[in-house]
């Protein structure tokens, strides 16, 4: 039910916080579902500028912890270290970016 809602969904957010809350709440799914939401991610962050956006930020906060602890998920050894890649930059750029600048939806924790 919550995959179907997804995909009927038009706004990009929603459909990866509908994906992510499915990883949640049933983490069997994650096999499934988890590396195309990466791929949802990456594709809408492509329209952020920058690291610190919400698309990052769901990405490597909440969805990487998930996939890395994923028995039996099989990551391409490319597309890890691209993932990886995306959060050092997130985390370097988080603790160097001054607070005030920093805007609300970056909040790590969310």
């Amino acid at each position: 039910m919550v995959a179907s809602a997804a995909e009927r969904s038009q706004d990009t957010m929603t459909r990866c916080r509908l994906m992510l809350l499915l990883t949640t709440t049933f983490p069997e799914t994650t096999t499934h579902h988890g590396l195309q939401l990466v791929e949802s991610l990456i594709t809408a962050e492509k329209h952020c500028p920058g690291p610190l956006n919400p698309f990052r930020r769901m990405l490597v906060c909440d969805l990487l912890p998930r996939l890395l602890q994923t028995q039996g998920l099989e990551v391409r050894p490319k597309t890890l270290h691209n993932l990886l890649s995306r959060a050092i930059e997130f985390y370097i750029t988080y603790v160097t970016t001054p607070s005030r600048v920093l805007q609300p939806h970056v909040n790590l924790m969310m």
